[in-house]
C-alpha cells in the first residue's frame, strides 16, 4: 500500500497530509447483492479511499476529508498518476457504515496464483454519506474492502476527524468553492475536477463579492501570520473574474425593470390598477457603477450620485421588459394556513394586471409566480424577450406562526438572463417578504429577514459530473439568495418610524409636511434605516431616494383615520 500513499502525497498540497489510504472497488447501486466484486478482477471501479488531514497552526484546528480517487493509466498499461473523482469533506452528516459481505463463488481460473481454498471468500462492504447528506431517493456510495486491518484504520481516523469538526456549525451544506473559513484549503482540489460548466453555473455571494478585498484577505496581508496560499489564490481569482467579466460584457444593454408591491388585505381586485402598473415611465433606480474590488485606495461614494446613460435592449419600445409584483395578504383565511386553496385569489389579481395594461397587454405574458397563503409574487416579460430569461425558479419558506407558517415569510424567483447576441448570463433574483408586524416588534423583523436569507435556496442547475461518471455525482450546494448578479427585495417589510402617533399626525397636518428638513428628520427615526445603520439588517442593500410622504399607507376598515408605516 506504500506504492498507493506515495500517489496520494504527490497530488497533495505541502500543508496537508494523508492518513489512512484503502484500496477498494466501487459497487455500483444496479449491481446484484450476491455479486461481490474482487480487485483484481474489477479495474474499470477500481478505487483509492484516502483520508487527508489538514492542520491550521494559526488557530491550532484540524480538518479532514475523503479523497475518492481512480489511477489513470498510460497506453502501455503503466500507471501514471491518481485522479481525484470526489472530495468528501469529514463533518456534518458524513458518515461511514462498514458491513461484511459473503462471496458466493471462487474463481478457478488458472491465470489466478492462488489455489481456490486461498482464495478469500468474503470482505467487508463500506457505505460513505457525504456531509450534506443524500436526498429522499438516495443511496449512499458502496464500496467493497478486502484488507480489514486497513479498513479499520480507515474507519478509526475517518471518527477522529469527525469528532474533530464537532464544533463546526453548519446549519446547511458549506459552499467551499465559495467557502472563505472551513474547508477552504479544500477549494484547490475542487478547481481541478469540476469543469468550467459547473463553475459557471455557481453565482457568486453578493455579500462576498461586494465585501472590499483588503477585508477578505488573511492577516499575513499585514505582516502577521496568516494563510499566504490562500490570499494569492484570492487576488488570482479575483482577477480573472474581473477580466472574464470585462471580456463577456463588449455591448451594454440596460434591461427596464418596474417593481411594485401591494397589501391586498385579503381582498379581491375592485378597481383599475392602471395607475400602479403603468406608472411614471421614468427609472426610478438609476444604473450602479461598477465597483471593482480592487478599488482599495479610491473613496466609493454614493452609487445613485453618478447616472450612467445606457441603450435598452428594446429600443423601439420603451415600456418595461420586466414587471415583478408582491402581493402580500391575498388570502386572509384560516383555511388558507392549513391547506392550499389553490389558485383562484392568483389568478384574480393576474388578470387585474393585465387589464391594466390595457392594449399593451397583448406584448406581455406570465413568465413565473410563486404564492405562499397570502404571499404571491408574480414575473410578467415581454413576449419579444422571454427566450432570454432560462433556469426560472420559485421557492417559498414562511415564518409566521411557530416560525414556519405562511401568514409571514417570503416567496422568491430567480431568473438566468443572457442579453440577445450576448454570450454572458446576468443571475436575478426577486424576493417577496412579509415580516412581522407591530411597532415593537422590530427585532423580530430583523430576524425574519436573517431566516428568510437563509431558508430561500434555489437548487442547482446541474448536479452530475459532465463525463457521464455516475459515481458519486458532484452534489453541488444549493445557492441562497444573495448568490446572484443582482438581487431585489421587496415587499411588507412592517418597518415604522419611531414617532409617537400624536406627533405624526400634527406633522402630517402641518400645511408644510412635505418640508425638505422635516423630511430629513422623520428618516432619521425609520426602523429601516436604523437597522441598515447599526448592520442588524438589510446590510449592502442599496434603497433609492424617498421623495415623498407617507412612505407607506394603509387603510383600517371603518376608520377614518389613516396608519402609516414604511413598506
Amino acid at each position: 500500500m506504500s506504492v498507493w500513499i506515495d500517489q496520494v502525497r504527490d497530488i497533495l498540497r505541502s500543508t496537508d497530509e494523508v492518513k489512512v489510504v484503502l484500496e477498494a472497488v466501487f459497487i455500483p447501486s444496479s449491481a446484484p447483492n450476491a455479486s461481490t466484486p474482487d480487485p483484481r478482477l474489477d479495474g474499470q471501479n477500481k478505487r483509492i479511499l484516502a483520508v487527508i488531514s489538514h492542520k491550521d497552526d494559526w488557530d491550532l484546528s484540524e480538518e479532514g476529508c475523503v479523497f475518492v480517487c481512480k489511477a489513470k493509466k498510460s497506453g502501455d498499461g503503466e500507471l501514471e498518476e491518481l485522479e481525484i473523482h470526489r472530495v468528501l469533506p469529514i463533518y456534518g452528516n458524513f458518515s461511514i457504515v462498514m458491513s461484511q459481505m459473503r462471496r458466493s463463488t471462487i474463481d478457478l481460473r488458472a491465470g489466478l496464483q492462488k489455489a481456490a481454498v486461498e482464495q478469500p471468500r468474503s470482505g467487508f462492504s463500506l457505505a460513505v454519506t457525504p456531509a450534506e447528506g443524500l436526498e429522499d431517493d438516495a443511496k449512499p456510495a458502496l464500496f467493497y474492502i478486502k484488507d480489514v486491518q486497513e479498513l479499520r484504520d480507515f474507519v478509526a481516523e475517518s471518527r477522529r476527524l469527525k469528532e474533530e469538526s464537532s464544533s463546526i456549525e453548519a446549519d446547511e451544506p458549506i459552499n467551499i468553492v465559495q467557502s472563505t473559513t472551513h474547508f477552504s484549503w479544500l477549494r484547490p482540489y475542487i478547481l481541478k475536477h469540476i469543469s468550467p460548466f459547473l463553475l459557471a453555473s455557481l453565482p457568486s455571494d453578493l455579500r462576498v463579492v461586494n465585501q472590499p478585498i483588503q477585508e477578505r484577505l488573511s492577516p499575513a496581508s499585514a505582516g502577521q501570520p496568516g494563510d499566504d496560499y490562500a490570499d494569492l489564490h484570492l487576488l488570482r481569482d479575483e482577477w480573472v473574474r474581473s477580466a472574464a467579466r470585462s471580456a463577456c460584457r463588449t455591448d451594454k444593454k440596460s434591461l427596464r425593470l418596474r417593481i411594485g408591491t401591494f397589501n391586498v388585505n385579503g381582498k379581491l381586485p375592485s378597481q383599475d390598477l392602471s395607475s400602479w402598473i403603468q406608472g411614471n415611465s421614468q427609472p426610478s433606480l438609476p444604473p450602479l457603477d461598477a465597483v471593482s474590488p480592487f478599488s482599495v485606495s479610491d473613496i466609493i461614494g454614493d452609487p445613485f450620485d453618478k447616472q450612467e446613460t445606457v441603450d435598452p435592449i428594446d429600443q423601439e419600445d420603451p415600456d418595461p421588459d420586466l414587471f415583478v409584483l408582491g402581493f402580500q395578504e391575498i388570502d386572509l383565511s384560516t383555511e388558507a394556513l392549513i391547506y392550499s386553496m389553490g389558485t383562484a385569489r392568483e389568478d384574480a389579481w393576474c388578470a387585474a394586471v393585465f387589464a391594466a395594461l390595457g392594449e399593451k397587454a397583448s406584448k406581455y405574458e406570465k413568465l413565473s409566480s410563486k404564492q405562499l397563503v397570502g404571499m404571491l409574487i408574480v414575473v410578467i416579460v415581454k413576449k419579444s424577450l422571454q427566450s432570454c430569461f432560462s433556469d426560472v425558479q420559485a421557492v417559498a419558506a414562511g415564518a409566521g406562526i411557530l416560525g414556519v407558517m405562511g401568514n409571514k415569510g417570503g416567496t422568491a424567483i430567480r431568473v438566468s438572463f443572457t442579453a440577445p447576441s450576448a454570450t454572458n448570463v446576468t443571475i436575478l433574483t426577486f424576493v417577496n417578504a412579509h415580516l412581522a408586524a407591530f411597532d415593537e416588534m422590530v427585532d423580530k423583523r430583523n430576524s425574519d429577514f436573517h431566516d428568510l436569507s437563509k431558508r430561500l435556496t434555489f437548487a442547482p442547475s446541474v448536479a452530475a459530473r459532465p463525463d457521464g461518471d455516475t459515481e458519486l455525482d458532484y452534489m453541488l450546494s444549493s445557492s441562497g439568495a444573495y448568490e446572484s448578479d443582482v438581487l431585489f427585495w421587496l415587499g411588507d417589510l412592517n418597518y415604522r418610524l419611531d414617532v409617537p402617533d400624536l406627533d405624526l399626525r400634527r406633522i402630517l397636518r402641518d400645511e408644510e409636511w412635505d418640508n425638505k428638513d422635516k423630511f430629513a428628520s422623520l428618516l432619521r427615526f425609520d426602523q429601516l434605516n436604523k437597522a441598515i445603520h447599526a448592520k442588524k439588517a438589510f446590510v449592502g442593500f442599496q434603497e433609492g431616494p424617498i421623495t415623498h410622504l407617507p412612505f407607506g399607507l394603509s387603510f383600517v376598515r371603518g376608520v377614518q383615520n389613516l396608519i402609516f408605516r414604511l413598506l
